[in-house]
């Protein structure tokens, strides 16, 4: 579990040293891993987070906004998202509302596209 959470802090801060701690934590259980899977759940999912293609959501604006609800609606486990504005938050950096208007930011390894504020333009 402490790998899993090292690589959503790793992916929400922008932190290259959590995600090497994560790995390392990882190591130590990858010869076991192949002789009892069920017994390392949280492994395998930390390992899924580790190769899966990074994806940030930076969500700005209110939580029950349409467009935080339509950015939220689809399942995926190895999105992380972070809610705005905070200026401390590193994923948030510099991210604002949109005329206004709350926007998602949807973004890997934190190279974001332009931002959204239409539900029907996030897909």
């Amino acid at each position: 579990m402490l790998a899993f959470v090292l690589l959503r802090l790793a992916r929400i801060w922008g932190d290259d040293e959590l995600e090497r701690q994560a790995v390392g934590a990882l190591r130590l259980v990858r010869d076991l891993l192949p002789r009892a899977p069920t017994a390392f759940g949280w492994a395998l999912c930390a390992l899924d987070l580790y190769l899966a293609t990074p994806r940030e959501l930076a969500i700005v604006g209110e939580a029950d906004s349409e467009i935080a609800r339509a950015a939220l609606e689809g399942f995926d486990p190895n999105a992380v998202v972070a809610f705005g504005p905070a200026d401390d938050v590193p994923l948030l950096e510099g991210k604002t509302l949109v005329d206004g208007k709350p926007a998602v930011y949807v973004c890997e390894r934190f190279a974001c596209r332009a931002p959204v504020t239409d539900a029907k333009d996030l897909s």
